[in-house]
């Protein structure tokens, strides 16, 4: 519906009112989903008219509305407006502007990104001053005799500011999906030792915290609880990790078995784009073969899977320094600090690998946390944007 939709909006009768860069923008321009260029005479620039974001919902049953975002964007910033449709029949109509935003030092203060959701019979839309969306102003909208009319959020009924799946209802994933957020990050971690000074939940706990800021830095994911159990060395005899106490280890199959199932579980509820993270580098090749399998099965249905290998930090050692500063950026609380800096230089015996990790510190592991969300939002970004015309 949304091309059909954009061709046949009759952007005339409000455009040259609403459109935030109206006194530059042919009318015609703004009847189709694009990007194009214009000139300013007055600034002496150039700027990029976008018409993206588009978003569809229901206010009340047996209707259906349409979110969509003008943007432009000149050298120096840029400003944005969100416009609300009614769909009927083979057309739409306009109901109300219901969000701006600017960006650059030309355009003033303000919410600088706009984020708008249908879930619940309700259109919630933030105004947001960061990309991510950390700090925020909402307003909640309802549909009233065919108006669009603001509302007051419904009192412990909104949905939590999550992108955590295992933290909503399912007709709050339903709603999500049906708004857009069919990507599903499916991270794995694992359970092993880290040498004396790291807690074994070390993976587990890191893909956790980067894959809920991936997510949020893509805009249109939810992620999936975390896998735990995964191959860490054979049992009979113990080998590698399962050495050391604490460790738990399962046979690759099953491994495989588990995340085929769930990718599966996330393709029936309508999730297009299945990602997969591993925090660890043992089981990196499992996570290429499972997303060829599913892309083979996959092949005459819209979802893919998307084993994405930038995410995983190349170089490192085990329980080292980068490693053990990571881990003091994400959570302090699994390392033994105070100890570690008192202790003899850990060794391999110790089960560590690596540099010494005695001078591990916040900062040097948020640059590193930094470049590997950086690195995976990129590389998940190329996996799933040639979809964009079939979905």
């Amino acid at each position: 519906m949304i091309v059909a939709l954009l061709g046949a909006v009759d952007f005339m009768n409000f455009t040259y009112a609403t459109n935030p860069c109206w006194a530059n923008v042919p009318v015609a321009a703004v009847m189709r989903r694009g990007s194009f260029s214009y000139f300013d005479p007055k600034m002496a620039a150039g700027f990029d008219l976008h018409v993206d974001s588009v978003k569809e919902g229901s206010l009340q049953a047996g209707t259906r509305q349409a979110v969509v975002v003008l943007a432009c964007d000149y050298p120096v910033g840029g400003t944005a407006a969100a416009y609300v449709f009614a769909e009927r029949n083979a057309g739409a109509v306009f109901l109300a502007q219901v969000a701006v935003a600017n960006w650059g030092a030309d355009w003033g203060s303000g919410p600088s990104s706009i984020h708008v959701r249908f879930a619940n019979q309700r259109l919630y839309v933030d105004q947001c001053d960061d990309t991510d969306c950390t700090k925020r102003a909402q307003t909640t909208y309802a549909l009233r005799a065919g108006k669009l009319t603001k509302v007051a959020a419904p009192q412990n009924t909104a949905v939590p500011d999550t992108v955590f799946v295992e933290r909503l209802t399912w007709t709050e994933v339903r709603d999500a999906v049906h708004a857009g957020k069919t990507t599903i990050i499916l991270p794995a971690g694992g359970t092993e030792q880290s040498g004396p000074y790291v807690a074994l939940g070390k993976h587990n706990r890191r893909v956790e915290v980067l894959s809920e800021r991936i997510a949020r830095a893509l805009r249109n994911a939810l992620v999936a609880p975390v896998i735990a159990y995964v191959p860490e060395g054979a049992l009979h005899p113990a080998a590698a990790h399962m050495r050391f106490p604490g460790t738990i280890s399962v046979p690759p199959g099953v491994f495989e078995a588990t995340l085929e199932a769930a990718a599966d579980s996330f393709r029936v509820h309508g999730f297009k784009d299945v990602v997969l993270l591993g925090d660890h580098g043992g089981y990196q090749a499992n996570l290429a073969a499972v997303a060829e399998r599913l892309n083979r099965r996959w092949a005459s249905t819209p979802a893919r899977a998307h084993f994405i290998a930038g995410y995983y930090r190349t170089g490192g050692g085990h329980a080292d320094l980068d490693d053990t500063s990571l881990m003091l950026a994400v959570d302090p609380s699994m390392v033994r600090l105070q100890a570690l800096r008192s202790a003899p230089q850990p060794v391999a015996a110790d089960g560590v690998y690596g540099t010494d990790p005695r001078a591990a510190s916040a900062e040097r592991g948020r640059a590193l946390a930094d470049a590997q969300v950086t690195a995976a939002v990129q590389a998940i970004r190329r996996a799933t944007a040639p979809r964009a015309s079939r979905l």
